[in-house]
Order: structure tokens, then sequence, then C-alpha cells
């Protein structure tokens, strides 16, 4: 069986930290593995006697419940010190700790390690649409749309491209495409300055590529992390008196998060 410095059985404590608060070791301890702490817990390390040269004590969050919010402070016995302060503060998930004493320089050296913050994915997402409009009944509709939902700093890119041409029998058709968000059909965000003329319906047109930044427009958006929010892609007809323009053969909208 094993045993700790002091030549004694070595035992691992289990505690919780929302029903043990502090937690004092014993010498027999070989650490303790600390569970569901939910608010700043204490471990005392053994305050029996002088701590030898070498002795050896660990403390682990065992299940990750370990933060800002809830720390584990470290405490060593009367006298000594960790790292040369009278504390050691751990913040972070599934956090280990090993102490072990000096006795020249009457310190708890810590090796501390933990596993690596998980880094969250910028959103992504894209959507299209390959159905012929034709005709709107109104001047400003929405497109295509996409739901996506921030996980890192809430600013969106948006790519939109769309074929488009003139409706009827001709003349000079200027259209105007938009980004907008929500349900319905919301005021645009984002109006692009580029008013294509769409001449008949013989002569199809691509909208050139736009790509906007929404945390830089005139009105910048931030969206808030974690809420799902649908952005639009939105066509205006009636520019210079239009009003007549189908989308053919479709849109495309794709939204990225930016750092």
């Amino acid at each position: 069986m094993p045993t700790n410095s002091t030549g004694q059985l070595a035992i691992w404590r289990d505690a919780s930290g929302a029903d043990e608060n502090p937690v004092n070791l014993s010498p027999q301890d070989s650490g303790v593995r600390l569970r569901d702490i939910q608010d700043p817990t204490t471990v005392n390390l053994p305050n029996v006697g002088e701590p030898n040269d070498g002795d050896d004590y660990e403390v682990q969050d065992a299940d990750g419940s370990c933060s800002s919010g809830s720390p584990i402070a470290i405490v060593p016995p009367t006298g000594t010190t960790i790292r040369g302060a009278s504390s050691l503060t751990l913040t972070a998930a599934f956090v280990t700790c090993r102490l072990i004493f000096d006795a020249i320089a009457n310190d708890w050296t810590a090796e501390v390690s933990a596993p690596a913050a998980a880094v969250p994915t910028p959103a992504r997402a894209w959507a299209q649409t390959t159905v012929e409009l034709d005709d709107f009944a109104t001047l400003h509709q929405v497109i295509v749309s996409v739901t996506v939902t921030p996980t890192v700093t809430g600013k969106f890119r948006v790519s939109l491209v769309m074929g488009a041409m003139a409706t009827g029998s001709g003349g000079n058709n200027a259209v105007q495409v938009g980004i907008s968000h929500g349900a319905g059909n919301p005021a645009d965000d984002y109006t692009s300055p580029i008013e294509l003329v769409l001449v008949s319906e013989s002569s199809g047109n691509v909208i050139p590529t736009q790509i906007v930044d929404l945390d830089k427009i005139p009105s910048p958006i931030v969206f808030p992390i974690g809420t799902p929010v649908q952005i639009n892609m939105t066509l205006t007809m009636g520019v210079d008196g239009a009003t007549g323009a189908s989308v053919d053969p479709g849109a495309c909208i794709e939204v990225q998060e930016v750092f």
C-alpha cells in the first residue's frame, strides 16, 4: 500500500465544496478531490507540528466546478508560505495543484496544471435560394435568410451575391441589395451604395458581391453571445422610380463571426 511522506498509509480525500468548507487536510492525507464547488472554498494543509522536508499533498478539482467565481484557496501551515505568499488561489476548471515542502526555504512549491481552456469555434452559416422570384409586390423584400448563433464575439461579416434581371418589356430598373436582422420584413441595417440598372428582361446581371462587417457600419451592431439571430438579404426596388425586377437564378448569403 502506498504511504505518504510521513510514512503513514496514503489516503485520498473526496470532499464536496457545498458541504465541507473549509477542507482541513490531515498528515495522513495524500490529497483531496473537490467536487461541487459553489462558493470560494478553502483547503488548509495539515497544521500539526512542523512539516517535514518533502511533505507532499495534492489538490484537485475533480468535476470542473472551480472557476473565478468559485475558486479554491490553499492555505499553508502556520509559519510557512506557498510560493512566498500566505495562500495560493486556483481558478481554472479541472485544475490540479501538487504542493511539496522545502524545509530550507520554509516554503511550499506548487506545481499547477489545468487543461487548456476550450476555445469556441466562431459561428458560420450560409443559405441560398434557387427559386426564381418574379415581379415583387412590395418595393422592399427579404430574399434569403439564415439563422446563426454567435459564440465568440457577436461580430458578423456578411457576404451577399445575387443574380437579377428586369421584368416586363424593359426600361431602366435600378435595384439595391441590403442587410437586415430579425423575422418578418424589418428595416435594413445596411443598404449597398451600388445601384444595379437592369436594362431589359434579356439582360441578366449578377449584383457584385457585397462583404459587410456589421460592427463597422454607420450604426454598428454586435449581437449577444449565445442568442440566435436571423440575418436577411433584402432587395429594394423603386430606386430612381423603378418598379420591376426578378431574382434569377437566385441569391446567396453567408454569415461568419469575426474577431
